[in-house]
């Protein structure tokens, strides 16, 4: 009777110890799943631990085993190893998908869409995250929605769709529970950053860093702290912004985030480029770019290489710069050529047809009823057949006639479409490379902190450039208007623009009707090197000033300088030369004058775009005159509004017209 007993209890132990040993793997599951929720955000190198740790002990084909494939990729692209996180997120996509888990393939897909998104790869991105967002609406979770909306409005703002970016993280934050709220409110900071609207950016830079510090998530704390940051440098609260940086790169340092740490030393970089400190920028632009091209951050490549590229030319290493720009072109149309837009469009379009569906389900209620009415249409229709017949037959003679010239007709416009697009492509092209001859505004702030620039191409590409340089202790300014405008007048900007640059640095001349005058030989010498007659060249006004004298000396080609007086009353006009830079009948030497200023007053320079603009109530010139009277009524206001109130000025005055020329103001308060 006892080892009877005895044999039982042990078969009860073995039926029941699969159970047992099943409910302990699950505990160990859902342990390790909280840890790596806790770690993710501040340690992804623990997170990564214990998603492997998951994958050893849950059943390959589970929903347990999708999700620690799911955590070890979203681990590893937070460390910047892009490769090993799409091998484990593409393995984690297919045993999703023959399981059928729905949420576990929407957290999957949008994991790779965040990835592509860092990667830049933009096209990718949208086809996950519009995939996850689906199945998440689908089965009503909110916080999955809100992630893929906040991928989405990303994607949009990189492409400098601000207005739709916004619309999207403003759904998200509808949708959102804290932790997704947080990266909202750091994306609105973001946008805001690229709209330059600095102060609603420091406003929500503070709302996300106060959820991030909730929440202990670092990557959202580091980057409050770098857009806090950018938003202060801008603002002219340069030792706060190197605080918030530094502390963002140590954060950054923590976790091993590489792609996060280069955006942050681009900004260190550009701190220091503020402070005038050329060798600690050139130190942290050169850092980021090495750090983004060994990761492949396409996009972090680009802002740093840009800044670097400049440095190194400031500093005579052409052949290095040129390297360095060249890269920056590279990488820059790699971003721009992902059809982004068009798989946007696409996603837009889906919602509207959804639409359209449900009113089609709607009218096939009176299905049955339009049945009817269609058997007294059917005789009507067999009348009107035989009418149609009738005219077909004696149109389509006719057709035939047209048909033969349509049809070439429609080879010559795609041919010119073809042509068309091409000649876009490149005036496009040389839009960026007339961007990269202008000084930064930011370069010119850092010299002459009371100035404003107003820069109105009439086409994509622009005859009318300003211009300016730092060398030896003087500030060379300029407003430029060279012959034509468009494609023809870019020409001729970039090349004038670079004679600008040989005659200060290579030749060192300081004397601006020197300058000048060096200029025109140039501009004359490779002139007549063409075989036909070329009569283009440039129309300047170009000051210097001197830092160590306090002085103004200026210069100028048919444009003048305007002078406004502290407490004045009226525009001074220092007259130019009437001739151009270029060929010339009765040519002269420049006059150099010395010009007297005290600080308040004001200075403008200009090309004869705005002044020449047709508008106003009978279609005439804006004028000279109106153009003086309207300065004094504003000369008053600080530069920055000077500069709205004259291009609201400009826009009011031609209405509907079309811009007449290229547009072009400096305004300086000394």
């Amino acid at each position: 009777m006892k080892n009877s007993f005895v044999k039982l209890l042990i078969v009860l132990l073995l039926a029941l110890s699969p159970n047992l040993r099943a409910n302990n793997v699950s505990e160990q599951i859902d342990s390790l799943n909280s840890l790596i929720e806790e770690w993710i955000y501040s340690d992804p190198y623990k997170a990564l631990r214990y998603s492997q740790e998951e994958l050893n002990i849950a059943k390959r084909g589970s929903k347990e085993y999708v999700d620690a494939l799911n955590y070890a990729g979203k681990a590893s692209y937070y460390l910047d190893e892009y490769k090993q996180g799409i091998f484990y997120l593409e393995d984690a996509l297919r045993e999703a998908t023959k399981l059928n888990y729905q949420e576990g393939r929407a957290n999957v897909l949008f994991s790779l869409g965040d990835l592509h998104i860092l990667l830049g790869i933009y096209g990718k991105a949208i086809d996950y995250l519009v995939e996850s967002l689906e199945i998440f609406q689908e089965i009503k979770n909110n916080t999955g929605t809100a992630y893929c909306l906040n991928g989405l409005g990303i994607i949009h703002m990189n492409q400098g769709n601000f207005e739709k970016a916004y619309e999207y993280f403003e759904r998200a934050l509808a949708f959102g529970d804290q932790y997704t709220k947080a990266d909202s409110y750091t994306n609105m900071g973001t946008l805001y950053i690229k709209m330059e609207a600095f102060d609603e950016a420091i406003k929500y830079a503070g709302m996300s860093l106060e959820e991030g510090r909730k929440n202990e998530d670092l990557y959202v704390i580091s980057a409050s702290l770098d857009n806090l940051g950018y938003a202060y440098l801008r603002t002219g609260k340069t030792k706060d912004a190197i605080k918030l940086f530094l502390e963002s790169k140590e954060i950054k340092t923590q976790l091993d985030d590489r792609q996060g740490l280069a955006l942050t030393l681009v900004n260190i970089g550009l701190t220091f480029k503020n402070l005038n400190e050329s060798d600690s920028s050139e130190l942290y632009f050169s850092k980021a770019y090495f750090l983004s091209e060994k990761i492949g951050a396409k996009k972090e490549i680009c802002s740093s290489a840009l800044e670097y590229s400049r440095i190194l030319a400031s500093k005579g290493n052409y052949d290095s710069a040129f390297i360095v720009q060249n890269r920056y072109i590279e990488v820059s149309d790699e971003i721009n050529n992902e059809k982004a837009s068009k798989k946007i469009a696409e996603l837009e379009a889906a919602v509207e047809a959804e639409k359209q569906a449900q009113q089609i389900a709607l009218l096939q209620k009176d299905k049955e009823f339009q049945k009817e009415i269609r058997k007294y249409y059917i005789y009507i229709g067999a009348i009107l057949l035989l009418l149609f017949i009738a005219f077909i037959i004696f149109m389509n003679n006719r057709y035939r006639l047209k048909k033969k010239s349509a049809e070439a007709l429609e080879i010559k416009n795609q041919i010119i479409e073809e042509k068309n697009n091409d000649i876009m492509d490149s005036i496009r092209y040389a839009k960026r490379i007339q961007e990269a001859i202008l000084p930064p505004i930011s370069f010119i702030k850092e010299w002459i902190p009371n100035s404003f620039v107003l820069f109105l191409p009439k086409d994509v590409v622009a005859g009318d450039f300003y211009w300016m340089n730092h060398f030896n202790n003087k500030i060379y300014i300029a407003a430029c208007d060279c012959t034509g405008h468009g494609v023809p007048g870019a020409m001729v900007s970039v090349m004038c623009s670079n004679y600008l640059h040989r005659v200060v640095k290579e030749l060192k001349v300081t004397e601006p009707g020197q300058i000048l005058d060096n200029v025109t030989d140039m501009v004359i010498e490779n002139f007549e090197k063409s075989e036909n007659e070329v009569k283009d060249g440039m129309d300047v006004s170009l000051c210097v000033f001197d830092e160590e004298r306090k002085m103004l000396k200026w210069a100028g080609a048919n444009n003048p300088l305007w002078i406004i007086r502290v407490n004045g009353q009226e525009v001074e006009e220092v007259k130019a030369n009437k001739q151009p830079i270029g060929k010339y009948s009765d040519r002269k030497q420049f006059t150099s004058h010395e010009v007297p200023i005290n600080k308040g007053d004001l200075l403008y320079m200009f090309s004869d775009g705005y002044a020449d603009q047709f508008g106003g109530d009978a279609g005439k010139k804006f004028k000279s005159l109106n153009f003086k009277k309207f300065l004094l009524s504003i000369k008053d206001k600080d530069m920055e509004e000077q500069k709205e109130l004259i291009l609201k000025a400009f826009n009011d005055w031609k209405g509907t017209l079309e811009q007449v020329d290229d547009v072009c103001v400096i305004g300086i308060r000394v």
